[in-house]
């Protein structure tokens, strides 16, 4: 007996590019939300805004829902670490 190639499933989950990861989009968020510190209200409906629509993206690239809520913790570190090195390099 010889294995159906055709209906073999990979046990693997592959994230094409971590949303942490990708510098521009992590540096133009941790802009936006600092030059937005004096209006809260517009900082948070803009950084929901944009996990809302990460995660649409990422749903419908196939990731799971633990995965997904993974990327969007990630990149909410990765946004906090690049707002935070801003903050230092002004203040230096």
């Amino acid at each position: 007996m010889t294995p159906d190639l055709f209906s073999w499933k990979p046990t693997a989950q592959i994230v094409p590019f971590p949303v942490a990861r990708r510098v521009a989009k992590v540096a133009r968020v941790a802009e936006v939300l600092l030059s937005k510190h004096t209006n809260k209200p517009a900082a948070a409906a803009y950084w929901r805004r944009e996990c809302t629509n990460l995660e649409k993206q990422l749903m419908r690239s196939g990731l799971s829902k633990a995965e997904t809520d993974r990327q969007l913790k990630a990149f909410f570190d990765a946004v906090q670490n690049a707002m935070n090195g801003r903050q230092q390099g002004k203040s230096a």
